[in-house]
């Protein structure tokens, strides 16, 4: 896992991008979260309109109760996918917790 934290293992390959993801994902289905974040974010610096990636870093950003982090993270993933219901609804449940509102 050491070529994981080399910042230019993502550069310029989607196959790289792809498997990164897939390791970030499976820390983040065993609730390994600080490093699925990490993994997350180098995915968007590498990718940043990997709509996945923002959109699970969003769910760790919220899930360890950084909501207003997880929003802008959400709002970045509609940007790149607006069609996507599960955003929308992640996002809502943030700001109905919160008591705000926002304008799409």
């Amino acid at each position: 896992m050491s070529d994981l934290n080399n910042p230019g293992v993502l550069r310029n390959s989607k196959m790289n991008v792809r498997l990164i993801f897939q390791t970030a994902l499976a820390y983040y289905q065993t609730g390994n979260l600080q490093q699925a974040e990490h993994l997350f974010r180098e995915i968007i610096k590498a990718a940043p309109k990997n709509f996945e990636a923002h959109y699970y870093l969003a769910n760790i950003l919220q899930d360890t109760g950084r909501d207003e982090e997880a929003v802008q993270s959400y709002q970045r993933a509609m940007e790149i996918n607006p069609d996507f219901p599960g955003t929308y609804y992640n996002m809502g449940s943030i700001l109905k917790e919160k008591g705000m509102t926002m304008k799409l």
